[in-house]
């Protein structure tokens, strides 16, 4: 009978064990997600108000992979970088979610009230009243 505990403790402790690293590298990819987001503002800001002086670059390098830069038009350029720029804010927002999965997951293993109860899942009052209109 004690095997039998100790077997089902282990595999408790194997299963917590798995939705914590779960949660952790949630946590760290949005922070590298969010460093990158941020990046690409700074990268964005500084092109576009290099494009505002009167004397300023008509074509910008975008650095593409360790080895290669291509020069574009500054327009072009900002176009790419905004892409690249909304392209992380929705990757965010979906690790976003994963994570509360995740944290939510692992709180009903330990036994805790989930997300739900403790009022993680509210929606915006704004978007339901635009929504109802429409």
């Amino acid at each position: 009978m004690s095997e039998l505990n100790a077997m089902d403790l282990t595999a408790k402790m194997k299963q917590l064990e798995f939705l914590g690293h779960e949660v952790l590298s949630a946590k760290k990819r949005l922070i590298d997600l969010d460093r990158q987001k941020h990046w690409y503002r700074e990268a964005f800001r500084a092109v576009k108000k290099e494009n505002e002086k009167p004397d300023g670059q008509k074509k910008t390098y975008i650095f593409i992979s360790p080895r290669v830069f291509v020069q574009e038009t500054t327009e072009k350029a900002e176009k790419l970088m905004k892409e690249d720029f909304d392209e992380t804010e929705k990757e965010i927002e979906e690790m976003r979610k994963e994570l509360k999965k995740n944290v939510d997951e692992l709180r009903k293993f330990e036994g805790k009230k989930d997300l739900t109860e403790l009022g993680f899942n509210l929606q915006p009052v704004v978007s339901r009243f635009i929504n109802d209109e429409n």
